[in-house]
C-alpha cells in the first residue's frame, strides 16, 4: 500500500536491496571474479547492519569503481535500481545512462542539464508506482513528456493534471510536452497546457488553435497531417515561441501572424500554400527557414540580411534565385533540391560559413560560383543535366564530398586543391570520359564511376593505393 510522498524509506531500501542482489549476479558475468566477493561482504553486512544505503555505499567500494559511471555502462539496458539508490550522486550516473532508471534519464540540450520522463497517457494508472522517485530529487527540472493518441486518451487527462499539482506541492520544477494524434478537441488540454513548452498535434482535426494561446510556457509548436481549416493568428499571445513547424495542413491559414513572434527561431512551413516568406523579415532571431513542398514559392527575398540564419531549405519549390541570400553571412546549410527554375548558384558565392549545398535537379550551368566558400565540405549535384564541368572549385581545401550523380559533366576539371576530398560520386555521367581531373587528392578514398564511360585502367597520379575505384556497368 502506497502513501502519500512515496514508499517508507525501509520499504524502498529493502526494494532496492533485492534488486541490486539480483543485478550483480548479471553482471559477474563480465566480472567473474567479483562474484564470491560480492556474496561475502553481502552476507557480512546484512548480518551486522540493517538494509542501509550505507551498505550500498561498501558495494561499490567493493567492486573498486571509482567512476559510477562505468559500473553503469556494465549493463546493456538499464542499470539496477539498487545503484541509483545509493546516493544523489550514483542516481545521476544511472540517469545518464542511456536507458535511464524507471523512465528517467539526464540530458543536455537547449534547455540545460534537466530530467526527462516519458510515458503514454495509459500510463497513469501505474504513475503512483514511480511518484516517488520523480519527487526524491529537485536537482535538476523534470521535463515530462506524456502521449495522448484517440479520443479515448482524454479520459487520461485528469491523472495527469493531479500529477502535475502532486509535483508542485513537492517543489519540483517541471514542464510538460504533449504528443497528441487523432483528437478533436483543444480544449480538454486547457490546464496541461500552462505547463507545457512543447504541443505536437498529429492527425488532428482542428478549427481553432484559440485554446493554445496565451500560454508564456509555450517554446514548440508542430503541426502534422491535421485536417480543418485554423488559423496561427493565435499563436501571437503565445510570446516565448521560438519553434513552429507546420506539415502537410492543407487548411492552415494566418501564417503572417508569425511575424509578430519576435523570439522565433525554427520555422518549418511544408507543403503549406505560401507565394512568399515576407512574414519572416522581421524575424531577426531566426536560424532555419524550411519551406519544403511549397510549390506555390517563387522568392526568398524577405530572408535577406537575417544575420543569424544558419539553414535554408527550399526543396522543390519555384524559386528561380538565391541571390538575396548573399547578405545571410552565417549561412551554414542551403537545399535548393528540385527547384527547376534556378539557373545559378551566384548569390552564395562568399558566403564564408556555407558548409553544405544541395542542388540537385535544378538547372545550375556551373558551380564555379562556389569558390569563395571556403568552409564548404559538401556539395549535391545530382541530376544537373546542364551541369557540364565541376571546374572551379579548387580552391576548397575543405571540400570531402562531391555527388555529381547523373549529372551532365564532361569533364571534372581541376580539383588539385580540394586536398580534403574524401568521396566523389560520378556515376550514370554518361558523358564523362576522363578522371583526370582528380590528380594529386592523397586523402581520396572512394569514387563511384559506375555506368560512366570512363577507362578502366585509368589511375590518376597522387591517389593513394588505398583509394577504391567503383565501374561496374548496370
Amino acid at each position: 500500500m502506497l502513501r502519500e510522498g512515496g514508499f517508507p524509506s525501509s520499504i524502498r531500501t529493502c526494494y532496492t536491496a533485492s534488486f541490486f542482489y539480483r543485478d550483480v549476479i548479471s553482471l559477474s558475468a563480465a566480472v567473474p571474479p567479483l562474484l564470491m566477493i560480492f556474496f561475502f561482504f553481502f552476507n557480512s553486512c546484512l548480518r551486522f547492519s540493517s538494509f542501509s544505503l550505507s551498505v550500498y555505499s561498501l558495494r561499490l567500494r567493493m567492486f573498486g569503481l571509482q567512476n559510477i559511471f562505468d559500473y553503469a555502462d556494465c549493463f546493456g539496458k538499464s542499470p539496477p535500481i539498487a545503484l541509483a539508490g545509493v546516493n544523489s550522486h550514483a542516481r545521476e550516473c544511472v540517469e545518464r545512462h542511456n536507458d535511464g532508471s524507471l523512465g528517467c534519464k539526464i540530458t543536455s540540450g537547449d534547455y540545460g542539464l534537466r530530467r526527462l520522463f516519458v510515458a503514454n497517457s495509459s500510463d497513469a494508472a501505474q504513475l503512483e508506482l514511480v511518484s516517488w522517485w520523480l519527487e526524491r530529487q529537485r536537482d535538476y527540472p523534470l521535463h515530462i513528456t506524456v502521449y495522448f493518441s484517440g479520443t479515448e486518451s482524454l479520459n487520461d487527462i485528469s491523472v495527469w493534471e493531479n500529477f502535475s499539482q502532486r509535483l508542485s506541492k513537492s517543489t519540483v520544477e517541471h514542464t510538460f510536452e504533449l504528443a497528441v494524434e487523432g483528437i478533436e478537441s483543444l480544449p480538454h488540454f486547457a490546464v496541461l497546457s500552462q505547463w507545457s513548452e512543447g504541443i505536437n498535434l498529429r492527425k488532428c482535426k482542428l478549427t481553432t488553435l484559440e485554446p493554445l494561446g496565451g500560454f508564456e510556457q509555450l517554446s514548440e509548436l508542430q503541426l502534422a497531417y491535421c485536417v480543418g481549416t485554423f488559423s496561427l493568428d493565435s499563436l501571437v499571445a503565445c510570446p516565448n515561441l521560438t519553434t513552429v513547424h507546420v506539415s502537410y495542413c492543407s487548411g492552415v491559414t494566418g501564417v503572417e501572424a508569425l511575424d509578430k513572434l519576435c523570439h522565433l527561431k525554427n520555422v518549418a512551413l511544408r507543403s503549406c500554400d505560401i507565394t512568399n516568406v515576407d512574414f519572416l523579415k522581421d524575424c531577426h532571431m531566426l536560424v532555419s527557414v524550411r519551406v519544403p513542398g511549397c510549390e506555390g514559392l517563387t522568392s526568398l527575398s524577405a530572408l535577406s540580411g537575417l544575420q543569424k540564419l544558419t539553414t535554408v531549405d527550399a526543396w522543390g519549390t519555384n524559386i528561380t534565385e538565391v541571390d538575396s541570400l548573399s547578405a545571410c553571412a552565417a549561412l551554414e546549410s542551403v537545399c535548393v533540391i528540385g527547384c527547376e527554375g534556378l539557373t545559378s548558384l551566384s548569390g552564395l558565392s562568399g558566403l564564408r560559413h556555407l558548409r553544405t549545398v544541395e542542388a540537385g535537379r535544378t538547372n545550375i550551368t556551373e558551380v564555379g560560383s562556389l569558390s569563395g566558400c571556403l568552409a564548404l565540405e559538401y556539395i549535391g549535384v545530382v541530376g544537373c543535366k546542364k551541369l557540364t564541368s565541376l571546374g572551379g572549385l579548387s580552391g576548397l581545401q575543405k571540400l570531402k564530398v562531391i555527388d555529381a550523380t547523373c549529372a551532365g559533366i564532361t569533364e571534372i576539371g581541376s580539383l588539385a586543391g580540394c586536398t580534403s576530398l574524401e568521396t566523389v560520386y560520378i556515376n550514370y555521367c554518361e558523358g564523362l570520359t576522363s578522371l583526370s581531373g582528380l590528380s594529386g587528392l592523397p586523402n581520396l578514398k572512394y569514387v563511384d564511376a559506375t555506368a560512366s564511360p570512363v577507362p578502366r585502367d585509368e589511375h590518376p597520379e597522387g591517389w593513394s593505393p588505398h583509394t577504391v575505384i567503383t565501374f561496374a556497368d548496370v
